[in-house]
């Protein structure tokens, strides 16, 4: 993958998290929700772990 960012200053630090779920269970369709439910909520947690506090201020927190 390739990424741009043009406010992004050259030499200046960048930052990639990424996660990939999958099952190799056999669902049926009512079975999905619940299993994208399941990776949603692993992969909130995960990011969740990722933010350190020089990880949020390297993007820019800005209050809500």
């Amino acid at each position: 993958m390739c990424f741009e960012d043009k406010k992004r200053q050259p030499g200046s630090p960048a930052y990639l998290v990424d996660q990939g779920y999958s099952t190799t269970k056999r669902l049926d369709w009512t079975a999905l929700p619940a299993t994208l439910d399941r990776f949603e909520q692993e992969a909130g947690q995960f990011f969740k772990l990722c933010v350190t506090d020089h990880f949020h201020q390297a993007m820019g927190p800005k209050a809500a």
